[in-house]
């Protein structure tokens, strides 16, 4: 027992030694990160502020050594081609749409600090030289029919196509109305209508283009239950065939879920990735935010568009509560610089590589975490670098009324 004991307070104290050496405040210095990747992602805990200023601190460190050839963000393609028109024209009534409509599969980023993150990813997009520009790119499942439809109707137009066909006729007046509900989740009167759509088009063959096929899958895979990672994977091998993905450099903006490089109770998006041979580990990187003493935008309540309320959350739903909490959280605590410390963990001699799943394993007193998924395995597995985020405002709901 006593070896025992002293077994585990020699990992703790080389824990801390190495967290001591292996930091860096993203506040006062230039980022450095491993840039010899592929594909980088971020994520965190949905809803704090302070995860946006973050990710633009990651991104400004890695443009100062490399390029970035595609940004993947939490979204579906259509989506994420309307992002590319925002970063080219500066629209902001488009930018607010894309941001509540990106709300559908992400509901804590409907927020104001989502709309200033995409305004200063804009402004980095536009002092880069024009042949150095990222893309934006989305592989995720369609979580609202809006910018579906619209990116339909562009490739019509730009196919000089006839709209007055009754079912082409009717996509103009879905999008006039203010009262539809785009969401693809249950069976609704617009789904019914992209049912009937995209059966019509597959047999009349009218448009031929890799856009428009990739585009009508990803309203098929709606019609179904997929599980989403799944249509990441497919929709990225879809992706590296029409742009070589495989020959560019990738940064992904995602739930942390999906960016974990081993699976815990279902494959993640990532993970899926490695098991395909898509990408080999070292090729891959993943940095994972933690919050601490912050808060989160928990849940909204809109009327359509008319926001109701909301609320937050400081305790329970960010990881760092004494009923829910990372293990070995308390040492990114105790060794932070700042309100964001970035902590490398992958290093050759590290201890995370070695000592069990800290800061993966959920510890949770009074319910049954994720321990037996993760038992017998190392952080490095999962992840490569940890963001400690200390006292992080919870986001702001779109259209809330702001006091000055």
């Amino acid at each position: 027992m006593i070896l025992s004991l002293f077994s585990k307070d020699i990992i703790s104290q080389s824990k801390k030694a190495y967290l001591l050496q292996n930091r860096q405040d993203i506040r006062q210095s230039l980022v450095k990160i491993d840039t010899n990747f592929s594909i980088i992602g971020f994520g965190a805990y949905h809803g704090s502020q302070k995860t946006e200023n973050a990710e633009i601190s990651l991104i400004l460190g890695i443009l100062r050594e490399v390029s970035i050839n595609y940004y993947l963000p939490e979204t579906d393609f259509s989506t994420a081609h309307f992002f590319n028109k925002y970063l080219d024209s500066g629209d902001e009534t488009l930018l607010h749409s894309l941001i509540y409509a990106y709300g559908s599969t992400v509901p804590q980023e409907k927020s104001y600090e989502t709309i200033k993150k995409w305004q200063a990813l804009r402004n980095i997009y536009l002092i880069m030289p024009r042949q150095s520009r990222f893309k934006i790119l989305g592989v995720d499942l369609v979580a609202n029919y809006h910018f579906a439809i619209e990116h339909i109707l562009e490739i019509i137009d730009d196919q000089e196509l006839n709209r007055e066909h009754p079912r082409l006729d009717l996509l103009p007046q879905i999008l006039a109305l203010d009262t539809c509900n785009y969401s693809t989740s249950g069976n609704t009167w617009l789904k019914t209508q992209m049912k009937e759509l995209v059966r019509w088009f597959r047999s009349e063959e009218t448009i031929n283009s890799f856009e428009f096929d990739h585009i009508l899958n990803n309203i098929e895979y709606t019609f179904s239950t997929s599980y989403r990672d799944s249509v990441m994977l497919l929709n990225y091998q879809a992706l590296d065939r029409r742009f070589s993905l495989d020959t560019a450099r990738l940064f992904t903006r995602m739930g942390f879920s999906h960016l974990e490089k081993s699976a815990e109770y279902t494959p993640s998006f990532f993970s899926l990735l490695l098991d395909n041979n898509e990408y080999t580990r070292e090729k891959m990187i993943t940095v994972m935010g933690y919050l601490t003493k912050s808060e989160v935008l928990w849940n909204v309540r809109y009327n359509g568009k008319k926001y109701l309320s909301h609320t937050t959350l400081g305790g329970f739903g960010i990881g760092d509560y004494w009923k829910e909490y990372f293990k070995g959280i308390r040492k990114l605590k105790n060794t932070k610089l700042s309100d964001l410390t970035l902590f490398k963990l992958n290093q050759p001699n590290s201890p995370y590589r070695t000592s069990g799943p800290d800061l993966i394993q959920i510890k949770m007193p009074f319910s049954k975490s994720n321990k037996a998924e993760v038992k017998r395995r190392s952080t490095v597995d999962f992840i490569d670098y940890a963001l400690l985020i200390s006292h992080s405002e919870a986001n702001t709901p779109l259209n809330t009324i702001r006091r000055p």
